[in-house]
């Protein structure tokens, strides 16, 4: 078992070295989490080096939205960073650390991985997720095992709310084993906010905790219909019409076949899983085994079972 101590504060690891303020923690599962950033020169992220016993072994970019510091009111929290370490790896070695590239800063306090203190652990994995899908349509996810509602804010105002009802699962540092079933949620914004400005959008918790902001911008009927309506030249609509291409205000379905050529999706990777399908009742049965056998996935067993069917 990987085990890892706090600082005397008994809370997070912070450290302040020159202007940086920086966080470093350890989850029970091996995944290292932590934020950088420099309070007089806000515009600025680090690339961070992650180091076992004294050798760098990955490094990333500390650029993920931090929870903790826009709860803290700040408009710009993206200074994070996560990643999962080998268990092989910690469970052989005796400290991990982290360091700003090429300045050898170290990022909050070493953790030592020696300490034999129990339920130290600080898990402060990444809770939440959104990305613009363009125009005014969003989706995303948050780590929680009950449905759960969200506001919509828009430049600070709430315009409405929705419910991550869905599930979904996230593989962490492009491994399926490490992966986490969450609650997924897609939504649109009202049509009023598709007017060519620049708007800011993040979601708030009941507990008013802000999840990860994203700023975007839409239009009514695409920004070449705009630019047309303006009476602006042929060269400033062909930008116009690309823009619309490359962020379009929703998936088109009709170009899917092209896209799908273009864009095969990947084999499935081999499995040992063998599988059991029951049908409840005889009905239509022999159909719905003859769609079992279009599955790509050969290992599985099916049966009927007879009778009436259940209510």
């Amino acid at each position: 078992m990987i085990r890892a101590s706090r600082g005397q504060s008994g809370s997070t690891r912070k450290s302040v070295t020159g202007t940086q303020v920086s966080r470093l923690a350890l989850a029970a599962d091996g995944t290292l989490t932590g934020f950088v950033f420099d309070p007089e020169d806000l515009g600025r992220n680090f690339t961070v080096d992650v180091l076992l016993d004294g050798l760098v072994i990955k490094t990333c970019h500390a650029t993920s939205f931090v929870p903790e510091l826009a709860n803290r009111g700040m408009k710009n929290a993206r200074y994070g960073f996560e990643l999962l370490l080998d268990p092989d790896h910690l469970s052989t070695a005796r400290t991990v650390e982290a360091r700003i590239a090429n300045l050898g800063t170290g990022v909050g306090l070493p953790i030592d991985l020696n300490s034999t203190r129990k339920g130290t652990f600080d898990d402060t994995r990444t809770k939440s997720f959104l990305r613009w899908l363009g125009g005014l349509r969003f989706h995303g996810w948050v780590d929680s095992s009950l449905e759960t509602v969200l506001d919509a804010v828009v430049d600070g105002e709430t315009v409405s709310q929705l419910r991550a009802t869905q599930w979904t699962r996230i593989d962490e540092n492009d491994s399926s084993h490490s992966g986490r079933n969450v609650r997924a949620f897609d939504f649109n914004l009202p049509q009023r906010f598709a007017d060519g400005c620049v708007h800011r959008v993040s979601l708030r918790q009941g507990d008013g905790e802000l999840m990860p902001y994203a700023t975007f911008v839409a239009f009514p009927d695409g920004l070449s219909a705009i630019l047309s309506s303006l009476g602006d030249n042929g060269a400033e609509r062909l930008r116009g019409t690309l823009y619309d291409q490359l962020i379009p205000s929703s998936l088109p379905f009709a170009d899917y076949e092209a896209w799908l050529e273009r864009f095969p999706l990947p084999d499935p990777s081999p499995s040992q899983l063998e599988l059991a399908v029951v049908v409840a009742g005889e009905r239509d049965s022999e159909q719905t085994l003859a769609t079992l056998q279009s599955q790509s996935h050969e290992a599985w067993t099916a049966a009927v079972i007879e009778g009436t069917p259940p209510r």
